[in-house]
């Protein structure tokens, strides 16, 4: 288990990153990560609100704080990209190789 105070930056680029390792494509990864807007919308409103009302924060700077941007985390693996190639030498780097990625796929995907 693993989280952040929002559960959206650490915890999302973290589990984006395992996904992405387990051979779930970039696009299942940015979609799934977009669903934190729906799944977190009404939190998010919640302590907006309460931002505002008892710190006098403005919501419309808030707002975006609270939020994910796919946007943001497919720069993250273009920079990958840019810098390895691709996700698969990133990997390699990080000293995940085949046998690595076979036993985390044995493990999580049975």
């Amino acid at each position: 288990m693993f989280h952040c105070t929002a559960g959206k930056d650490r915890t999302g680029f973290s589990s984006a990153f395992i996904l992405r390792a387990l051979g779930v494509d970039k696009q299942t990864v940015l979609d799934e990560y977009a669903l934190s807007n729906f799944y977190r919308y009404e939190y998010n409103e919640e302590t907006i609100e309460k931002a505002a009302k008892f710190y006098g924060l403005d919501q419309r700077i808030l707002r975006p704080m609270m939020s994910v941007r796919p946007e943001w985390l497919e720069k993250g693996f273009d920079e990958i990209d840019k810098q390895y190639g691709n996700f698969d030498n990133y990997l390699l780097e990080l000293g995940v190789d085949s046998t690595a990625k076979s036993k985390l796929r044995m493990k999580f995907l049975q």
